[in-house]
């Protein structure tokens, strides 16, 4: 089953994200949008933030590199989805996260138990759901 979004659909979701974290009490200093489809709503949630130092994209593989000599307390790492087979930072292990305080959001998440869920994420989506965002 396939699921076109609206701009105005991610604008609403990357505003109820804004919203749960401030709920949270976290504000990044760092927003990574990981590419491909995390890189726009990481951008529209970085302009709600006035205190963020930087916005980054990048694929998850080369998170670590980029951060690495930032001195950077708290990183928000957005994706669009995510899925089963998403990463989880397990995959890629590196003493350096031990130091951030990270956070992930992603503006849509399947509801799988087996994996590990975002901190704050829009709404759960069914395995067999696709995603079809706008700027695709």
């Amino acid at each position: 089953m396939k699921r076109n979004l609206s701009w105005a659909e991610i604008e609403n979701a990357c505003e109820y994200l804004v919203e749960e974290m401030m709920l949270d009490d976290y504000e990044p200093d760092v927003v990574v949008g990981i590419s491909p489809d995390g890189m726009i709503p990481a951008a529209l949630i970085a302009q709600k933030l006035p205190k963020l130092k930087q916005l980054f994209a990048a694929p998850v593989k080369d998170i670590g590199n980029l951060l690495y000599t930032f001195p950077i307390k708290r990183c928000l790492l957005v994706e669009g989805v995510m899925t089963r087979e998403s990463w989880t930072f397990e995959d890629y292990g590196n003493v350096f996260w031990s130091r951030i305080d990270y956070h992930v959001a992603a503006v849509h998440c399947q509801a799988h138990a087996e994996h590990a869920k975002p901190n704050y994420f829009s709404s759960l989506i069914n395995a067999d759901m696709q995603i079809i965002y706008p700027w695709n």
